[in-house]
């Protein structure tokens, strides 16, 4: 990471929005998968839709400051509040009066040429310490078994395997949870 200052923060103005969309639709692209069923086009028209504030969400970004002093966001992570819409380890509906407050991350994704500087993990850090700010106790995520760096880095992080807690039609699926 030498000659580069790093700045995690959350996306707060238009452009920044703007940004949101060009890297989610790169991480679309790059995993070349059919995700109509989580509908991927209304998501990028509204955001930060399900991910504001508001909406007890949080989208973050990471913007990678050359020694030429430019400025690029280069990857980002949400969270989306889950609590009483997800199935629990039986396959039941959960009751939102007694179980955790729950969070889903999504999105995590850093452009290829920055992955070397390990921004996807300090993403999953940064991201943490909001959900458990804004008073969450449980993150949940999907991914595939072949995008096999994630799920390591999950892995590390203390995520571990749990039951589907939502149909995905994708082949290779693994759903994991992690207590805060």
């Amino acid at each position: 990471m030498a000659g580069r200052d790093i700045t995690i923060r959350e996306a707060d103005s238009a452009s920044d929005i703007e940004k949101v969309r060009q890297l989610i639709s790169a991480f679309y692209d790059e995993l070349d998968e059919n995700l109509d069923f989580q509908g991927i086009d209304g998501e990028l028209q509204s955001l930060p839709g399900k991910y504001s504030k508001d909406q007890n969400g949080n989208l973050l970004v990471v913007d990678v400051k050359s020694n030429e002093g430019e400025v690029e966001t280069v990857g980002c992570v949400a969270i989306k509040n889950m609590t009483g819409k997800i199935t629990d380890e039986d396959g039941n509906m959960e009751d939102a009066s007694s179980s955790p407050l729950t969070a889903e991350v999504k999105r995590l994704f850093v452009l290829p040429e920055y992955r070397s500087l390990k921004l996807g993990r300090l993403l999953m850090h940064a991201i943490e310490e909001k959900a458990k700010e804004q008073g969450y106790r449980r993150l949940i995520l999907d991914s595939l078994r072949r995008l096999e760096a994630a799920v390591a880095l999950y892995k590390r992080l203390g995520y571990s395997e749990r039951k589907p807690y939502y149909h995905n039609p994708l082949d290779g699926v693994v759903y994991m949870t992690k207590e805060l």
